[in-house]
């Protein structure tokens, strides 16, 4: 390897976390490595650089914006003109940010549905005689899960099969089951669009074939916010995020059900998750850009590292992307709103990787909404919790060098870093803010 070729550190290095075996990265071996000629990094000028690789790759604040104005356009104009359904772009597309190879998610709800406790009733809009009305009840499963029982049967989903096929009988009551539903759904979709839909999680999702998926999630829109939420809504909040107004928006905005079991619970046919799709892109596009450019470093970090996670521990999905959201929303409501300046970028996100080592430390990762709810339940224990905290806190040490794992698929962020040592940005370039526009009106033809 030339001089000049940057420096990467290889999934070898890591070896010894597989085997069980000692650490690696001593002070004395990390205090070579930045002797190494091949490590270009100029600490002093390494976080300018990060924040102009970060907007250069994942959008200014005003391409941001403009991308979510787009996407808000585009989702009222399909919803204004479908007559069933209501469409929601979730994901890095509803959040503003572009990565590669990044899924693609959707959820549609049924206009003729609505969800309600049975106490709350006179929530529902008066205009319902004709739509089906679903009552939310306890699933007897961890938080966060609900059973729906069947009030009123409209006649529009009277004549949805996956609905019809999914009614279940309880005693004198009736009930739609979430398995039944989804996997119906996804058969239905295989049948209409002709494409190989597998039921994934809550979604009926396709996977590409130059990588990612398109994960279509079937959910039912609930006028009430959860019961389960309200240590969320009344918080103490130190540092004002978010605002009252960003809570009350959402407390008002209600929820979706999703028809997806509690994995912990050996019953999961009646049980649908409470999504907080909605509420979370709100929370999203509260961030500040600096806020939201760490959350965007560490959700192309968690890109980088999974092939080392696989290759070490056998599972690239032991870490996924909503933990990595949750851990941003935690650190942004916990710390000073001056901490989150474009000088601190790095350090913002070794604060939210501390966040994580200290949640897979003590095998609990609470929900951003609903605290009681561990989401490491049979996801991150035993033995694999034990390599994924070395791994993680290895990282951790190696500082600005974390950044620099060696990736097949994705370019490793310290090779970025070190493309960008003349400190010249393409982020300035309005022919370049116009064709991003031009490029997300032509993706929601």
């Amino acid at each position: 390897m030339s001089a000049s070729t940057p420096y990467a550190i290889s999934k070898s290095a890591f070896e010894h976390i597989k085997y069980d075996e000692p650490c690696n990265f001593t002070p004395r071996v990390i205090t070579q490595i930045l002797r190494d000629s091949r490590f270009h990094i100029d600490q002093d000028s390494s976080s300018q650089r990060l924040v102009q690789c970060l907007d250069d790759s994942h959008g200014t604040e005003e391409r941001v914006k403009n991308r979510r104005k787009v996407t808000a356009i585009s989702q009222n104009i399909h919803n204004a003109n479908d007559l069933f359904l209501n469409w929601f772009y979730g994901g890095s597309i509803g959040d503003g940010l572009r990565m590669e190879k990044s899924d693609s998610d959707k959820m549609f709800s049924f206009k003729a549905v609505v969800v309600s406790y049975p106490d709350q009733m006179h929530l529902i809009p008066r205009n319902s005689e004709n739509k089906t009305i679903l009552l939310m009840r306890e699933a007897g499963c961890r938080p966060g899960y609900a059973n729906l029982e069947i009030f009123q049967i409209g006649d529009e989903m009277g004549r949805v099969v996956p609905f019809q096929n999914a009614v279940v009988p309880v005693g004198d009551l009736y009930f739609v089951s979430s398995d039944i539903y989804r996997q119906q759904t996804v058969e239905a979709m295989k049948r209409a669009k002709g494409l190989d839909f597998v039921s994934n999680g809550p979604c009926a999702s396709v996977f590409m074939k130059e990588g990612g998926s398109i994960d279509t999630a079937c959910a039912f829109p609930c006028v009430c916010w959860p019961r389960v939420t309200n240590e969320w809504k009344y918080r103490s909040r130190l540092h004002g995020w978010p605002s009252q107004i960003i809570i009350d928006r959402i407390v008002q905005g209600g929820c979706h059900l999703v028809p997806v079991g509690d994995k912990c619970s050996t019953d999961t046919l009646l049980q649908w998750r409470i999504s907080f799709a909605c509420a979370e892109q709100l929370l999203v596009h509260s961030l500040t850009h600096p806020q939201f450019r760490v959350y965007g470093l560490l959700k192309y970090f968690l890109s980088q590292i999974k092939e080392l996670l696989d290759h070490i521990i056998g599972d690239s999905d032991i870490l996924c992307s909503y933990f990595l959201k949750t851990v941003i929303f935690y650190a942004v409501e916990n710390s000073p709103h001056l901490l989150w300046d474009d000088q601190n970028t790095f350090i913002c996100f070794r604060f939210c990787l501390s966040i994580l080592i200290a949640w897979v430390q003590s095998s609990y990762c609470p929900n951003y909404f609903i605290r009681r709810n561990n989401m490491f339940l049979r996801k991150v224990h035993g033995e694999n919790r034990q390599k994924l905290l070395h791994f993680l806190i290895d990282l951790y040490y190696l500082n600005w060098m974390g950044l620099s794992i060696e990736s097949v698929t994705f370019p490793y962020i310290g090779h970025m870093l070190q493309q960008h040592q003349s400190l010249k940005s393409i982020q300035h370039l309005e022919c370049l803010r116009d064709l991003d526009i031009f490029q997300e009106c032509l993706f929601y033809r």
